[in-house]
């Protein structure tokens, strides 16, 4: 099961609560991005989310170096 929030979204206290009781009774792991989990831990109204959440490291792996260059370069 999934459910999505924008990037950047900034978590209400009560979908803190929402998420984690649901997690709870479904059993069912929350995640996150690492990068989003750094933001959760700098929000005190949704620590118990922070606490709850794991990280999914996320990797950019480029294989046309050459191609990925010039389109960051443009």
């Amino acid at each position: 099961m999934a459910l999505p929030f924008a990037d950047h979204h900034r978590y209400r206290r009560f979908e803190a609560r929402e998420l984690i009781e649901r997690a709870e009774r479904e059993g069912l792991v929350l995640v996150t991005t690492e990068k989003d989990l750094t933001r959760l831990a700098g929000q005190d109204d949704v620590a118990a989310l922070a606490a709850a959440v794991r990280a999914l490291p996320v990797t950019l792996k480029v294989t046309e170096d050459d191609a990925f260059r010039n389109w960051v370069l443009t």
